[in-house]
């Protein structure tokens, strides 16, 4: 690009030759702020893999600030979430995603069914009812330290089928009141009674022909359920 004048380059390519020239001056930290915001989905999609091999490479301690959490996953070693200038939780991308601490960080942190909760023990197993509904939950928690509570569950670590599965517990048999298709999932809105819950599908998986209300039957990993204290 060094023939060319700063109003012949596209926005992507002026992010990109400023990015050349910071790391020219082979800094010690660098600060990226929303690098990748005016690139296409395509270009974006791959800077995002070279970046990080390109600072891995350098051996460049960076501090990215992003509102792309999918990007924050891709390029991260550790992730900082803050809510209204304060740090809420700090970690590797799995903890952040699969052990947020808080309730902002699990409404924030990807898509999650959220739920208040009241734990309790059962058989030596941690147990979890939800509010105001009938549905009792096994989980895999220690919840000495729990009483009222949240239940977080990720709409895509739920199972969904034609009929009864054979696993013997967190079965629930509901109803599909919604659907709603993404490109490459689809998102099912199922009622348990006098609660919904929200599940997200791809092409593959059962039940996701287009009739609408039809009976399902849901299963709910132990290991996808998190359990929070109350805030």
């Amino acid at each position: 690009m060094e023939n060319r004048y700063p109003s012949q380059l596209s926005g992507g390519q002026q992010q990109r030759v400023a990015l050349a020239r910071s790391l020219a001056y082979e800094p010690k930290v660098l600060l990226l702020d929303e690098p990748l915001s005016n690139l296409d989905f395509r270009v974006r999609d791959r800077m995002r893999v070279e970046l990080r091999n390109l600072l891995k490479e350098l051996n460049i301690t960076s501090l990215y600030v992003t509102h792309d959490q999918e990007e924050a996953f891709v390029i991260a070693d550790r992730i900082m979430v803050m809510n209204e200038g304060k740090v809420v939780q700090t970690g590797t991308p799995e903890e952040i995603y699969e052990r947020p601490a808080n309730t902002f960080v699990a409404n924030f942190v990807g898509r999650a069914n959220m739920f208040k909760a009241k734990a309790e023990v059962s058989d030596e197993r941690g147990v979890v009812k939800i509010e105001n509904s009938d549905i009792v939950l096994c989980c895999r928690t220690d919840l000495d330290k729990f009483n009222s509570c949240y239940v977080i569950i990720r709409p895509n670590e739920i199972g969904i089928f034609d009929s009864r599965p054979d696993f013997d517990e967190n079965v629930f048999e509901g109803e599909i009141l919604e659907r709603t298709y993404r490109g490459p999932v689809t998102d099912h809105v199922v009622s348990l009674g006098n609660m919904e819950i929200m599940v997200t599908t791809h092409k593959h998986c059962r039940s996701t022909s287009p009739i609408e209300r039809k009976r399902v039957f849901l299963h709910i990993p132990p290991d996808a359920i998190t359990v929070i204290p109350s805030d």
